[in-house]
């Protein structure tokens, strides 16, 4: 083969390797719409825990909304939620058991 058939056989390798390894380099990354379902998987799996810093891991650092609430006042929001509602929740059981463990209630009833 003459040299310009070698140069030009070596040119096009070059291309080729850098094209595949361009296309490689895209392929690897995900998708943001991916991104985005994972943070919300994730978001969702702290809050069945009741995690609190599992969900704010997900809100950033410079978040304020219109109500000049900033990250830190919405943690201690989350937080008192979880904890109002398991109280709420145990309070609302402990009442059930009661009514159904006394049977004086049920008999001496009149309307």
């Amino acid at each position: 083969m003459k040299k310009r058939s070698w140069i030009a056989l070596a040119a096009a390798l070059l291309l080729f390797a850098a094209a595949g390894f361009l296309l490689l380099g895209q392929r690897a990354q995900p998708r943001p719409e991916t991104l985005i379902r994972a943070a919300l998987q994730e978001a969702e799996e702290a809050a069945r825990k009741r995690d609190t810093n599992g969900v704010m891991r997900l809100v950033s650092e410079d978040y304020k909304d219109a109500s000049n609430k900033d990250k830190e006042k919405r943690r201690m929001q989350l937080t008192r939620a979880y904890l109002l509602a398991r109280a709420g929740w145990s309070s609302m059981c402990r009442c059930a058991r009661r009514r159904s463990l006394s049977p004086r209630r049920s008999r001496t009833r009149r309307w």
